[in-house]
């Protein structure tokens, strides 16, 4: 399973969109919740649901429409971990962004791992990548990780690096390149970094939310600023 809820540059959001869309996945279920704003998406001539997950009978992507409140974020992964583990997913893989202030300046954005255990940790370094060693993981794309961890479901984060303030799909496109080496997925990018500033203009409004439950998570957990 693939999850990617709105952080920092859309990574995840802007990754798993367009693995839908390539692979074209089919809506199979949707989360909705109280705390959820009074929101309705319409796609396809038809109302849907601000989260929903996506899937065949080999894979299953979770994306959602709204930044996930605080007070949602726990209750939330503790549901998607409980419902994969369920219809028996072997793995849930999250993605998110990593804001960089020289991002300006880098071509490709690097991508690094977190593993829940040991077997995630091997699989990631027999690919290549790199290990997000120490640091803290703000939002719902890290808390899947740590509740999959405690609830025996092997679970990875990947983080690329990505703008804090604007959707990043050249990101998207890096950490998605990293899924088609470790899965096989064989997902063409190159849509992505041609319609890059269409994207953006597409996902400003949600990056204008997510920036601001982003800002409210720090402020209220005091999450300490990380030195390396």
């Amino acid at each position: 399973a693939i999850v990617g809820f709105p952080d920092v540059g859309l990574v995840g959001t802007i990754a798993v969109s367009h693995i839908i869309e390539i692979l074209n996945l089919q809506e199979i279920a949707h989360i909705d919740s109280e705390e959820l704003p009074p929101i309705v998406m319409v796609k396809g001539r038809r109302p849907r649901g601000l989260i929903r997950i996506y899937g065949n009978e080999k894979l299953i992507c979770i994306i959602s429409e709204t930044p996930i409140p605080p007070s949602l974020t726990k209750p939330i992964a503790k549901k998607i971990v409980e419902w994969l583990k369920n219809k028996n997913a072997n793995l849930v893989v999250s993605i998110g962004g990593l804001a960089h202030p020289e991002r300006m300046e880098i071509e490709k954005p690097k991508v690094y791992g977190v593993p829940a255990d040991s077997k995630t940790e091997e699989l990631l370094e027999k690919n290549g990548v790199s290990f997000f060693e120490e640091g803290f993981l703000v939002g719902p794309n890290g808390v899947v990780v740590f509740i999959g961890k405690n609830n025996n479901l092997p679970a990875i984060h990947l983080v690329c690096e990505a703008y804090f303030q604007f959707p990043d799909p050249g990101a998207a496109a890096a950490t998605i390149e990293v899924l088609n080496k470790m899965f096989g997925l064989n997902i063409n990018v190159e849509k992505l970094r041609e319609k890059e500033e269409e994207i953006r203009l597409k996902t400003r409004e949600l990056m204008k939310r997510t920036q601001e439950i982003l800002k409210e998570m720090q402020k209220k957990e005091e999450v300490p600023v990380m030195y390396r």
